[in-house]
């Protein structure tokens, strides 16, 4: 066991509340472990400039069938967590989405760009009837499982 999967299990124990989110951490974790990510993972040849994140400025050329099924998994996870704003998110799964373009809206923390990507909420609030009246609830949800990647 790795010093963050026992830090996991440790805020599970602290925070049970917080289950359903360290759910979504732990797959991002698991997944992170995919030797199919490393070919995606730029070289870089000068060394880090102080506090400037490794990967600014960075393009990242991302395999779409990989972010796919990373974000359904992502989603999949979260809905089934038992929490009702996380619930909202099961029309995402049967929806045409742009997973591209949501991942990168996510990763951003675009909740703008995510509440105008062509699932409406409209279309997802009829096919779901724990979702509440206003975008926030679905909105943040989407944008915060991909945000820890």
């Amino acid at each position: 066991m790795t010093a963050i999967d026992t830090g996991l299990q440790d805020l599970k124990r602290q925070h049970p509340e917080w289950e359903p989110w360290l759910a979504v951490v732990q797959e991002v974790l698991t997944e992170a472990t995919n030797s199919e990510w490393d070919a995606c993972v730029p070289v870089r040849n000068e060394a880090q400039q102080s506090k400037v994140p490794l990967l600014a400025g960075t393009t990242l050329a991302l395999p779409q069938r990989s972010v796919h099924r990373l974000l359904e998994k992502l989603i999949r996870i979260a809905h089934r967590s038992g929490t009702r704003e996380m619930a909202t998110l099961e029309p995402v799964l049967h929806a045409d989405l742009d997973f591209l373009n949501l991942f990168k809206a996510s990763l951003c923390q675009d909740s703008d760009r995510i509440k105008k990507l062509p699932l409406t909420w409209a279309q997802t609030r009829r096919r779901s009837s724990c979702c509440s009246s206003s975008t926030g609830p679905f909105a943040e949800c989407l944008q915060s499982p991909v945000g820890f990647i």
